[in-house]
């Protein structure tokens, strides 16, 4: 698994369907960081829980009112997220919160989806990863309750790009995420495609990696998004590529570090998570006129927490080439 942090997904526009999406605030300033998942905030705001352990919130997971399951969902994969020595679901609580997901989604229009966004979140980080991939894979298959909700398929996916996508049927969930309607979920497949296609390419053939052959129609799907019309996802389209490696991400990359230069002191939390993936990812670039690009950023930008970061990050740059 990758220890590169992933990248933000954003969420700008509100989608056609408001029930659907609604609950994910900003839609995800994903930090996802370093092979964690997002701590989601919901529209309900912050769970009130003081200092539960994560055996007490899986407690109240399984027995607690609809209001209160859905909350200590919320908030283990809060600690989860912010705390990596909080305890991740163990092979027994993963398969029983899968069980519990799946019979939330037997309710159909009547399910919580706020609930199963949750559950399908901390199966992404579950300490038996075979078992909660077999139990994410059943977020796809077919169902009397009809397609799974937006929410189940954004977060299915996003702990499936936690895991490592690594079958067929994964693949092909995320390439129909790419078909969506809803920005959210375009956003999502092409983020579980941007770590893919980073593993690929970090896997020199076949025997490494069973989608390798897939590598090269991946990289000419997610191009397409570039020019797509809604801003963020033209973002994390380039995010992906730049993850893949691929030569035009330079020169996309490039671009947006261009629109940092000439950007004020003043920054929203969404564009500093966008300029902090952008120059994350840039700085992992060969290229000669973006690191130059990124050396100005350092040096001349109005922001002074916007320089400090890019300045540990050629600093961490040099120590891991050995400068």
């Amino acid at each position: 698994m990758t220890t590169d942090p992933l990248p933000a997904f954003y969420k700008k526009a509100r989608p056609r369907d408001s029930r659907s999406i609604t609950i994910i605030k900003t839609l995800l300033l994903l930090a996802l960081a370093f092979g964690v998942a997002a701590f989601i905030i919901f529209s309900f705001g912050r769970v009130a829980f003081e200092s539960h352990s994560p055996e007490e919130l899986f407690a109240k997971i399984t027995t607690g009112r609809p209001e209160v399951r859905r909350m200590a969902a919320v908030e283990w994969g809060r600690l989860l997220q912010e705390d990596a020595g909080t305890p991740a679901p163990t092979t027994v609580q993963t398969e029983s919160l899968g069980g519990l997901l799946e019979s939330e989604r037997r309710l159909g229009t009547n399910a919580d989806r706020q609930y199963l966004a949750s559950l399908a979140n901390l199966l992404g980080f579950s300490a038996s990863p075979e078992v909660a991939r077999g139990l994410i894979d059943r977020i796809w298959a077919p169902s009397d309750a009809g397609p799974p909700p937006d929410e189940l398929r954004i977060y299915g996916l996003l702990s499936l790009a936690r895991l490592g996508l690594r079958t067929p049927a994964e693949l092909q969930a995320a390439l129909d995420a790419l078909e969506s309607e809803s920005n959210s979920v375009r956003i999502s497949g092409l983020y579980a495609l941007g770590f893919l296609l980073q593993q690929l390419a970090d896997s020199p053939s076949a025997a490494d990696h069973p989608l390798k052959n897939q590598e090269l129609m991946l990289r000419e799907k997610v191009r397409g998004f570039v020019s797509d019309s809604s801003e963020d996802v033209r973002l994390n389209a380039i995010f992906a590529l730049a993850r893949s490696r691929d030569p035009q991400s330079a020169a996309l990359i490039d671009r947006i570090v261009a629109g940092i230069t000439t950007s004020g002191g003043e920054l929203s939390s969404q564009q500093f998570e966008v300029y902090k993936t952008a120059l994350r990812l840039g700085v992992q670039l060969e290229d000669e006129r973006l690191q130059s690009a990124i050396h100005r950023v350092s040096m001349e930008h109005p922001n002074l927490k916007l320089r400090a970061y890019v300045k540990d990050l050629l600093k961490g740059k040099k120590k891991w080439k050995g400068h």
